[in-house]
């Protein structure tokens, strides 16, 4: 179950992707396939999948930025899950970067 805080942050991001024209949650996880056994597996893919929304706005809103980001199928995964799902990286080798 949500907690009040992640509620509050999961309306605020959402807020955000709306004015961003970037897909709701439940619309992006519908055409990505996803489906999530448990409610609070739900709940924390989906802060995540707003983070990365807030991440490619701010990338592709700053002028200086050489290349424009997009969602895909990953957009419900930290960076380190996907390093160690798809790049077979060892948990002692990834190093996170900044989330700025």
């Amino acid at each position: 179950m949500m907690t009040v805080l992640q509620t509050l942050i999961a309306l605020l991001l959402l807020v955000h992707c709306c004015l961003c024209d970037y897909p709701d949650f439940d619309t992006w996880k519908s055409s990505a396939g996803r489906d999530y056994a448990f409610e609070d597996e739900r709940d924390y893919r989906q802060l995540i999948y707003y983070t990365t929304v807030v991440k490619i706005s701010k990338h592709n809103a700053d002028p200086t930025q050489t290349y424009r980001m997009g969602l895909n199928h990953f957009a419900d995964m930290t960076f380190k899950e996907y390093k160690l799902t798809y790049l077979r990286a060892q948990p002692n080798d990834i190093e996170v970067p900044d989330a700025s």
